[in-house]
């Protein structure tokens, strides 16, 4: 599945986020010079958006999200430094958003960040260690704090 991520900038946090210009041929088409909508899935909260994308007509092509990613952008109170993953699965797009925070003295990314905890917060934290059973790794949060990493 085609996907890129990104780390914002304050331009993408604040007025519209560059795309990678190599994705663009997994977005809906454009003739350029026209936004062009099509809805995007929130895999952290399962909520629908209509983003638009838009491509110069002329010179370097620059494609942008605009539009609903405004909204999208304003309700997750995505801030520069934070980071998205944009997906493409045929027809179907996916954004998941991540915050990095500090815990216990290191840098990790959660997607665990409601909207109105964007802002600095209290975060909810879920620790899951992998393990591997009959001849399958998943993933649980059920293990004791004393029990051996392997």
């Amino acid at each position: 599945m085609p996907s890129f991520s990104k780390i914002l900038c304050d331009t993408d946090a604040k007025k519209q986020m560059a795309v990678q210009s190599d994705f663009v041929g997994h977005l809906p088409e454009s003739r350029g010079g026209e936004t062009v909508s099509f809805p995007v899935v929130d895999v952290n909260l399962g909520t629908t958006w209509q983003f638009g994308y838009y491509v110069r007509r002329e010179g370097h092509p620059k494609p942008v999200f605009q539009g609903g990613w405004h909204d999208y952008r304003r309700h997750r109170d995505l801030k520069a430094g934070d980071k998205i993953t944009f997906s493409a699965d045929g027809g179907n797009y996916s954004i998941q958003a991540e915050r990095k925070i500090r815990l216990m003295g290191q840098d990790i990314w959660t997607s665990a960040f409601e909207p109105e905890q964007a802002a600095g917060g209290n975060y909810s934290i879920q620790a899951e260690r992998k393990i591997r059973l009959m001849g399958q790794d998943i993933w649980t949060s059920a293990f004791e704090p004393g029990q051996a990493a392997g």
